[in-house]
């Protein structure tokens, strides 16, 4: 954890967006590691689901094609540990952006991975509220 810290407080010491963005990723997985033992598994599976998501977008702003494939193939195995914990119109909506995720990746669409990403987070922050 102290590694990431230091490198997030490095990134947005040079002002780095792009570096602080990644970073910042990065502290919020090594905090979910830690939370392990202590949150419900699903909680912390949506959590890492959620930053998968947001990693998408980091490497989309990054054009970095073959990041975003791998990305959204991590995002395939945790979708699948999410499965029971949400109900099935949250799954419906969130097995559409995915499918969105996996149509666009290949195609290094660029656009449409970031939308569908973003519109993947935004599931996310309405099935936390329920």
């Amino acid at each position: 954890m102290t590694q990431f810290l230091g490198s997030l407080a490095g990134a947005v010491d040079a002002r780095d967006a792009a570096r602080s963005r990644q970073a910042a990723i990065d502290v919020a997985r090594s905090s979910l590691d830690l939370q392990l033992r202590y949150r419900p598994a699903a909680e912390n599976n949506l959590a890492r689901f959620d930053l998968w998501a947001a990693q998408v977008l980091v490497d989309v702003a990054g054009r970095d094609a073959p990041a975003v494939n791998g990305d959204v193939f991590t995002i395939g195995y945790i979708r699948d540990r999410i499965l029971g914990s949400l109900d099935d119109l949250d799954m419906t909506r969130i097995n559409t952006q995915l499918l969105a995720l996996q149509v666009a990746a290949p195609d290094a669409d660029f656009a449409a991975a970031g939308t569908a990403a973003t519109q993947l987070r935004n599931i996310l922050s309405e099935v936390k509220q329920h």
